[in-house]
């Protein structure tokens, strides 16, 4: 299946600044999305603990959707890891939720998307300043 992903530079910016934490930090992917067409448009920050970071079905309560934009997935910082990759806990997790996110994973240098599968779809690396 191909996906097409369009990212707003917001999201860019906003994966740079949380990057300064060393803990794992994450949140809700918003946009739009269209058959196999994903916007990301903003992000939400939650923050988890020094090696991980949990979601649940209730983190979506909790969280006002920006006008005409849904959830399409989550995102989280691998503070500790050099190339962004899901940890077996990531792949189990996306698995059980059983729906078609979208899932970032970053790291200081880059930032990949995932399906739930664990599939890259798209990476990115962070020039340097």
């Amino acid at each position: 299946m191909i996906f097409n992903i369009s990212i707003k530079q917001d999201v860019i910016n906003l994966l740079k600044i949380y990057n300064v934490y060393q803990s794992e930090v994450g949140g809700m992917i918003f946009g739009r999305k269209r058959f196999n067409k994903y916007i990301l448009m903003t992000l939400s920050f939650k923050k988890g603990k020094n090696t991980s970071i949990n979601f649940s079905n209730n983190d979506k309560i909790i969280y006002q959707l920006p006008e005409k934009q849904i959830i399409i997935g989550t995102w989280h910082l691998h503070p500790m890891q050099f190339e962004a990759n899901p940890s077996i806990i990531d792949l189990q997790q996306w698995k059980s939720w059983g729906k078609k996110y979208i899932h970032i994973i970053s790291t200081k240098k880059e930032f990949r998307i995932f399906n739930s599968k664990g599939e890259c779809l798209y990476g990115y690396f962070f020039e340097e300043m």
